[in-house]
């Protein structure tokens, strides 16, 4: 019996090695399977990366050209109200010359018309005493000639 338990031995030793190599291949693929994993995983990440690095890179660019703009907008702005206030005091200025230059044009409208009156009258005044004088040798001849009539 010794030589087939040495035998027995024999294969219990060859099926604990096939057993343990089989378990050993088992974990090499399973290391191998999990290598290939990770490395998938690893170039995910890697393209995460350069999306994230390329999605910075557009923001940043992105938040330059909207600080600019911002600013661009602010001094634009800045420029408007004061060419407002610039524009208000020449609005007012005008305003204080048309309302100066109204009153004196009505102050020698005024004088035109009260010297225009003035003329008018006194006009109507020589009109009048001229009518009075022509009345006057009107009726002078036609009493001298009513006279010369009835003399006759």
């Amino acid at each position: 019996m010794l030589p087939e338990m040495q035998r027995l031995k024999d294969v219990c030793e060859r099926l604990q090695i096939q057993t343990d190599s089989h378990e050993m291949w088992q974990r090499l693929n399973s290391c191998e399977s999990s290598l290939q994993r990770f490395s998938s995983m690893e170039t995910r990440l890697d393209m995460l990366g350069k999306q994230i690095d390329r999605a910075e890179h557009e923001y940043s660019h992105a938040l330059r050209e909207s600080t600019h703009s911002a600013g661009t907008l602010t001094n634009r702005v800045c420029s408007l109200e004061r060419l407002g206030q610039t524009m208000e005091q020449h609005l007012k200025a005008l305003e204080e010359r048309v309302f100066a230059a109204l009153e004196q044009q009505q102050r020698r409208n005024q004088g035109a018309r009260d010297n225009l009156r003035e003329t008018l009258l006194q006009r109507l005044t020589d009109l009048d005493a001229r009518h009075q004088q022509r009345l006057e040798r009107l009726r002078n001849g036609l009493e001298k000639a009513m006279a010369t009539w009835y003399s006759v």
